[in-house]
Formats: structure tokens, sequence, C-alpha cells
């Protein structure tokens, strides 16, 4: 290993046939965990503790701003140029309510060096303090068209917001962590609340991004078949080396425990011509220990398969004879320092809460006491051994969920990075408990004599979103209001720069910095973006850029040579080797892949701004990735898509009924006969917005 980083740990993984290193970086104490092993489907992960303060959501503003240009990479979005022509397996970022991550990986070794090199430039060296107008697009701004129109805002991340929190499912989320977890990170909304957005500053923006996007607060993991220290060396020599090792606090202290259990009722918003009756959501929840018990933080998932996942389970079916909701789920969350446990009954009435926990609590009682049986158990082990074994994650890469489930553990403790993904011995010794009481004591201990509890209650209002939207207008209007002549002017002004830049591809500054001062060949410059050189000289010649016919080029460019077209390159989609031919860019190895790769990306961009969507007449086309994520079952009763080896046709159902809301928590696949049983179902449903959608249709044929 590279002699600028420390080895804290190597130990032998069977679980992925490899070899894991937990390295710290000697200069800057950046943590490092390396997974050697012959997947050739490699993957790297920057990551950072980012506990939230607020529900500004600066965690997620930031995790969208570092990926709109950098240092080397200063032409505006280069993620989009990635996704666009990078032979990537998987790129991304994500914020989680105390972490974000930056992961990436592929299968081309040219390719994989050039996305992490993108992704380390991104996250230590973004545009942000150059462009105060990132903060705009990415995250929030006033949005002022003329100075007679309305005041409102706008911003890439509040509109996203704005959907989740339309949502009653995530809003029971948010209720339930808070609930348990006021007094630590977990009670902020990493996310952002609209509500709390626009108080979010650029200054606010910029200290958040230097005190917590530092090596000394970094996790970086390196996975697969690779030269380990060709790329250690790289991360120290072009980024950690020029850093100094620095005190963050960013940790926190655990939530104190409950002397008692605790009641909140929230009401969420629906439609003024939908009824309030049998609409509410009851929840029953408990924190389960802490993310550093592996024993626990598998043995619990175990459990709740048993109690209520599992075909027959006792409790869920115990609440679903009581005609308690429509609908019992149980979660468990294990990706946080405490994990959260919640039982949730779904479009209940206001009256069933006490009868809710009796019932609950009554059935918990009694299968502690009795015992689970044996073979219910074994069915529980049988399914997550062979779950865990198989690894099969669909269209993601093993080394990706290896990584993120490393995060689970990791981040709370810098030489515990593998507990959770070292499974054998755990399953080994779950087993042994079976005949010692050690499920039964879990019920005890963590749900029935833990105080640390909540029942949430989440009624129905009428009325609550209009009044919710009028708040907003009134704060708007009195804010315009309170502005002079000029500076309403400005905001007009304002608005119109900020539509110029985001219309505008790359400045001409920033192309002429790479030309003329760096020097870089088209090539290379091309090969940042997976664009051709010549695609990069039509773009100069149109921003009006004077090229030489003959310069003097860099002689020591940094990125490697793209994939020649004479060479083997790998198919953006099925991983498949093939050779190019002339006119193709060497991404795809037939039309057809091309086709399924497209449609999944366009699928990850409605995922992640549904805006756009709201209110088209057909969004069958995402049926087929909806239905992967069900695991080809009808969402309400569970049935699968076939039949005496015959398919099923499953309805596109939107639950609140409105056909013009197409976000994705509003979208279900069920099959004909839940559908049928629906108040929403065709003439039941003549309060939705599909009438109007299919009149505005016609209109603009």
């Amino acid at each position: 290993m590279n002699n600028k980083y420390t080895i804290i740990k190597q130990e032998s993984i069977e679980e992925l046939n490899g070899t894991g290193y937990i390295l710290k970086h000697d200069k800057t104490g950046a943590r490092v965990v390396v997974i050697s092993n012959e997947d050739d489907n490699k993957v790297f992960q920057i990551g950072f503790r980012t506990p939230p303060k607020d529900d500004t959501g600066v965690p997620h503003i930031l995790e969208h701003s570092v990926l709109c240009g950098s240092r080397e990479f200063p032409m505006k979005d280069p993620f989009v140029e990635l996704v666009k022509g990078s032979l990537n397996t998987f790129l991304n970022a994500m914020t989680y309510p105390d972490k974000t991550v930056y992961p990436v990986a592929s299968q081309n070794d040219k390719d994989f060096f050039n996305l992490v090199h993108v992704y380390l430039d991104a996250v230590f060296y973004p545009n942000i303090y150059k462009k105060p107008e990132i903060l705009k697009q990415e995250g929030w701004h006033y949005d002022l068209l003329n100075e007679d129109a309305p005041l409102t805002y706008n911003g890439v991340v509040f509109n996203e917001m704005k959907g989740v929190f339309s949502s009653p499912d995530q809003q029971l989320a948010r209720i339930i962590q808070k609930s348990l977890l006021e007094d630590t990170p977990y009670g902020f909304e990493s996310g952002g609340d609209p509500k709390a957005i626009p108080d979010l500053t650029y200054e606010m923006f910029l200290d958040f991004h230097k005190t917590y996007y530092h090596p000394s607060n970094s996790y970086i993991y390196l996975y697969g078949d690779m030269d380990v220290d060709e790329y250690l060396t790289f991360i120290d020599e072009h980024y950690l080396k020029d850093f100094d090792k620095k005190q963050i606090d960013s940790s926190w202290e655990k939530q104190e425990p409950f002397t008692e259990v605790k009641r909140v009722e929230e009401y969420y918003p629906v439609g003024e011509n939908d009824s309030e009756e049998e609409k509410t959501y009851l929840s029953y929840n408990a924190v389960i220990g802490d993310s550093l018990d592996a024993k626990l933080y598998l043995g619990f998932e175990i459990l709740n398969r048993v109690l209520f996942d599992a075909p027959g389970a006792p409790v869920k079916k115990a609440l679903m004879d009581a005609q308690i909701g429509k609908d019992i789920q149980s979660s468990y969350d294990n990706g946080i320092m405490q994990p959260v446990f919640s039982v949730i009954a779904q479009e209940a009435r206001d009256d069933q809460e006490d009868e809710f926990v009796k019932i609950l609590e009554k059935n918990l009682a009694k299968i502690a006491k009795e015992g689970i049986p044996r073979r219910n158990l074994l069915a529980a082990f049988n399914y997550y051994e062979f779950k865990y074994r198989e690894a099969n994650f669909g269209r993601f890469p093993k080394g990706l969920m290896y990584g993120l489930q490393m995060y689970d553990s990791w981040l709370y403790d810098d030489e515990k990075p593998f507990i959770h993904i070292k499974t054998n011995e755990i399953f080994k010794q779950l087993r042994e408990e079976i005949e010692n009481g050690y499920f039964e004591n879990l019920i005890k201990e963590y749900l029935i004599d833990n105080n640390h509890k909540t029942i949430v209650v989440m009624k129905p209002k009428k009325g609550l979103q209009k009044i919710k939207d009028q708040e907003e207008v009134d704060k708007l209007k009195a804010y315009k209001d309170s502005l002079s002549e000029e500076e309403v002017k400005k905001l007009v002004e304002e608005t119109k720069q900020l539509k110029a830049s985001q219309e505008e591809a790359s400045t001409k500054e920033e192309l002429e910095k790479l030309i003329f001062e760096e020097k870089l060949s088209y090539e290379e410059i091309g090969r940042r973006y997976s664009v051709s050189g010549y695609a990069i000289v039509k773009r100069a010649k149109k921003l009006g850029i004077e090229l030489p016919k003959k310069r003097k080029i860099n002689s020591s460019e940094t990125f490697r040579k793209g994939v020649s077209k004479k060479e083997k390159a790998i198919c953006k989609n099925c991983g498949k080797e093939f050779t190019p031919k002339k006119t193709s860019y060497g991404l795809y190895c037939c039309n057809k892949c091309q086709q399924e790769h497209q449609s999944r990306e366009k699928y990850e961009n409605y995922l992640k701004d549904p805006e756009p969507y709201y209110g088209k007449e057909c969004m069958k086309w995402t049926k087929k990735y909806i239905l992967e994520e069900q695991d080809h079952k009808c969402e309400i009763c569970g049935m699968e898509d076939s039949w005496n080896g015959k398919p099923i046709t499953f309805i596109l159902d939107h639950v609140d009924g409105h056909a013009n809301n197409n976000c994705r928590e509003n979208l279900r696949l069920i099959c004909p006969n839940c559908d049928s049983q629906l108040d929403t179902y065709k003439s039941r449903n003549k309060n939705s917005d599909r009438k109007e959608r299919y009149r505005k249709s016609k209109n603009k044929e």
C-alpha cells in the first residue's frame, strides 16, 4: 500500500471473496476502506458526515451544487455530460439524514479513473465559491418574471421537496423520526423543508461546505479489481496532500431514552372533494438499540419478518383481522445511529387508535411469553441467508450496495466498517440463539418494556394545503411590497440573468481557460466531458472563440485517453464487451441496449425531478420499473404478475385518485381485482383530474 497511508487493519472477507483494508491518510486523517477482489465492476465512493442543524436542506442543496462544475472541470454541469457519455454502471449522489455520499462505478478502467477524478474535484473544489447563481439554481431563489407578476420561489431542490412533502407516507416517516430523535440531527429534515429552505443564505451554504467537505471528515471507499496503489497515489498527490488535518465536530450525542411513551398528533392535507373518513394513519414506533450492535442489526430484521412481513405473520394478521385500517406496514430503519422500528396502520378510523395499540401490545406480549414457533424463525433465517448470499441487487453493482451498507457502522466507529458485511458468523450466532429465547427477549426489551416509543397519529384535513399555499403567497407578497421600485427591478433582472445562465451550455471564459491557459488538446477537453474533440471545437466556435491553427499542447495532460474505436469497449447497458463500429461512439453494443439504457435514464431523471411530469397524459412507460421495485407483485394484495403461466396486466394506479399527480409516491401497480375495489375505480373517481387532463390534451392537438 502507498506510504502516505497507514494500514489500521487488514482482514479476509469471505462474503465478498476478497480482502478488506482499513487505512488512514497520514496528513489529513481521511478514512479509507479498500475491498480488493476480482469483481471487474469497480466502485468508488467518497462520503462526508453531514449532520443538519436546521430544516434548510443545506446538505441536499450542496449535494446538487458541487456537481455543477469544479476547478479542473469548469464547464457547467459535468455530471450531466458524464451521464450522457460515460460507460458507468452507476453514477449518482445521495443525501441521507446524517451523511452525503458520492458513488460511481464502471467496468471500464479508463472510464472509472475519469469518474473518480471528476467526483474528487467536485467535492473538494466546486464552483460554488465563484458562482453564487449555483445556489439560486439548485437551492432556491426569488422568481419574478416582470414587475407586475407575483413573486414566487423557485429552485431544483425547493421544487423537489415540494413534491416530497405532498406525500402522506413521506410526511409520516419524517414525523416518526423527529418524534423519537428530536434532540439529534435526525430531528431535522436533511432534504429540506420547503417552508425553511428560503432561510438558507449564501454564507450559510458556503460555511457548510468549508466545515464538512474536508478530507478530515471524509470516508473514501474503493472496491473491485484495480491497481489500488495507483488510485491511492492519485488521490493523495492530486487532492489530499493539499490539505492539513483539521478538527471537525461532526459527531453528536445519542437521544436520551424517554421515561414514558409519547403521543404525537399531526395533520396532512387532502383535497376538498376527498373524504376524511378512514384516512387516518396510526403508527407505533420504537428506538431499537444502536447500529453498532451487529447481532441486533440483523436479528431485528429477522424478527420483523417473523412478526409482520412473512406470509401469515401473526401480529400483522391480528391487526388485519380486527380491521384496523386497510393495510398494515412495518419498517425497520437500521441505517442511522439509533435504528427506528415502526408499525403503521394505513387508512384507519380516528377512533381505532386505542384498539390498534391494545391489539399490537397484547399479541406481542403473547408471543414473547409463549415463544415464536421454530419453523417460523427458520423460514425467516432461510429467507435472509439466501438474500445475503445471493447478493442480487438487480441493476445496482454489488460493490456499491456493500459500500453504502458499510456506512451504517463506519460512520459511527472508524474501526468497524465491516461488521454488517461479515454476516456468516452473525447468522451462525443467531441460529444458536433460537433455542435460548433470544428473539422473544428482543420483543420484551425493545417492544414491550422499552419506554423510548411514540404513538404517532396523522389525520387528514381538508383545506390544509390551501392554507399552506396561501401562507407562502402572503409571505412573498409582503416581502415584495416591502421592496423599493429599484429593488423590484433588480429582482426581475436577476431572474432573467439566471434563466439566461441556465440556458447557456457553458461560458466562453471557462472554455478559453481550458484551451489557452491549461493548453489542453480538444480531445482531452472532450474526454473530460465524454464528447468528441470535434464537439469541443464546434462549441468554441459557437461561443465566438478564435481558435489558432496550431498551438503547443500541454504535455502533462492528466486524463487517460478514452476508448479508441479500434479497441474493445464495454456496453454501457449490459456490460458486454464489443468492438464499436466506425459510426458509433462506442457506448452501446446494439440499439436495444441504447433504448433500454436511455429509458432507464429517463426514469431516474423522473425520480430525481418529477415536477416536469405533472399532468402528463400517460405514465405507462414507468410500469416496467415500478413493477421491478414491487418485486412483480400487486402493491396491495401481493399477487404475482402471472397466473397459470400467463401474464396479468397490472393497473397503474394514482394513490390519491388525482391523475395529474404523477410523483413516484403517488404511483403504484395493482392487480385488476384490487383496482376494482378502490374508491377511485372508474366512475367512482369523478373528482379526479383525469377529465381535465384529457381536455387539455385535446386542446393542444
